[in-house]
Order: C-alpha cells, then sequence, then structure tokens
C-alpha cells in the first residue's frame, strides 16, 4: 500500500520505517554517523515507502545507498578528472 494522498502512513508502516532508521543508522561507522544527519536516512525510506516499499531490509538498503550516493559525488566532485 502506497502512502495516502498527502503523504501520510499507518502506525504499522510508521514502525517499521522507524526500525528501518534506526538499524541503518546503527550499521554505520561512528565516524560515518558524526558526519550526517538520521535526517538524511531518513529521507530515503519516506521515498521508497512513498512508492510502496514495505519489505524492512529493503527499506534500510534505500536509506544507505542515499550515503553511497553522496559520498560518490562528494568524491567525484573533489578528485580532478573523476
Amino acid at each position: 500500500m502506497k502512502a495516502a494522498e498527502g503523504g501520510s502512513f499507518d502506525p504499522e508502516t510508521i514502525e517499521l520505517m522507524r526500525t528501518a532508521l534506526d538499524e541503518a543508522w546503527m550499521a554505520l561507522p561512528p565516524d560515518t554517523r558524526a558526519g550526517l544527519s538520521k535526517a538524511f536516512l531518513a529521507e530515503g525510506i519516506l521515498r521508497a515507502a512513498a512508492q510502496g516499499e514495505r519489505n524492512p531490509v529493503r527499506l534500510r538498503a534505500c536509506a544507505l545507498a542515499r550515503i553511497a550516493v553522496a559520498t560518490e559525488v562528494a568524491r567525484k566532485a573533489t578528485v580532478p578528472g573523476a
């Protein structure tokens, strides 16, 4: 089930997203967490959930994928010729 018009989620989905966020956060090394906000991870989970994703492993992967993409973009921006 996708998010209802206006972006609301049922309580079960909210708990699922919260758990996925907490697990994604704890999967990161402390030095990575220090330079990142949970909101950044949450955006990946919210986007996936809004598209109907409810698998907790995939929700967590969506959050962590945002870091991988952001890291690669930052690397290319700082490395000449990348």
